[in-house]
């Protein structure tokens, strides 16, 4: 989560409404690229919302859904009855889009960088709750990473929710299934990738990476591509790591390098329609 948005979401009351997202007027922009084989990457065309960050993205019932924080006011109603849920945009083709709520049942008023994944029984959603103010990113903060499931195939509502870990800094949560294996990452003190690994049954915190933050890890071929952000060109831009275990890591590979976009943030992946299709923030101001 980039530190800039956490103070406008907070300032919202970390409820933003869902209106207004689709005209892609508001900063943080989202925009679209396609690739025939993860390397070389293609604009596909205007933005698809605006006032929308930390993304997740999934593939389910063929369409792609896109999770995030809206940065619009909440409505008058939202205000006197505020509920948990997550933002998404849904698109049956990557062309027209709508948004959709996804209620969630769960202690708390309020969560961040939330993340759908296909699990083994079906869709989960995992998210971060920290108490207090100010960005739970940064210094020793205890932030706690949550997982729901969803509660009927098909339907919008989140439940069942489990603590599954507490820990100090922590961000960005992004789950993977890998090959019958659940590897779980984020973000530590804005500035490096850790998994929280079961060892010896303990979950113990192991850098991946360092100066790379956000993660967004997609099981491929057997292995991991564990995508992220980092400075690159100026701006913070989509690279890469390649795993064949999930345990020995490439160096970061920085891919879709656009200068027509000031920067591409909060990457996220998924293979649809015989390509791969990410879609990722422009922040105002990153340069």
């Amino acid at each position: 989560m980039n530190p800039a948005w956490w103070l406008l979401y907070s300032a919202l009351g970390c409820h933003g409404s869902l209106d207004g997202l689709l005209e892609a007027k508001a900063p943080f922009l989202v925009h679209g690229y396609q690739s025939p084989d993860g390397h070389s990457w293609t604009r596909t065309g205007p933005a698809i919302a605006g006032g929308f960050s930390s993304l997740g993205a999934v593939v389910s019932d063929d369409e792609v859904l896109i999770t995030g924080l809206p940065a619009t006011p909440p409505t008058w109603w939202e205000e006197r009855f505020p509920s948990l849920f997550v933002a998404t945009l849904v698109s049956p083709d990557g062309l027209s889009w709508a948004t959709r709520r996804l209620s969630v049942e769960a202690p708390g008023t309020a969560l961040i960088d939330p993340q759908l994944v296909m699990g083994p029984d079906g869709l989960e959603l995992w998210f971060v709750q920290a108490e207090g103010t100010g960005d739970p990113g940064q210094g020793q903060r205890e932030t706690r990473l949550v997982r729901t499931r969803q509660l009927r195939p098909h339907a919008a509502e989140y439940g069942k929710a489990e603590l599954w870990y507490t820990g100090r800094g922590l961000v960005d949560v992004a789950p993977v299934w890998l090959n019958g294996e659940l590897r779980v990452y984020a973000t530590r003190g804005h500035s490096e990738i850790v998994e929280i690994a079961e060892v010896n049954g303990q979950k113990t915190e192991r850098v991946i990476v360092g100066g790379v933050t956000v993660p967004f890890p997609l099981a491929h071929a057997g292995g991991v591509w564990l995508w992220g952000q980092a400075p690159v060109d100026g701006g913070m831009r989509p690279v890469r790591l390649n795993s064949a275990d999930g345990r020995t890591w490439s160096a970061p590979e920085a891919l879709v390098r656009d200068p027509t976009v000031t920067s591409c943030a909060s990457p996220v992946v998924v293979p649809w329609r015989a390509a791969w299709r990410l879609w990722c923030v422009e922040e105002p101001g990153r340069r």
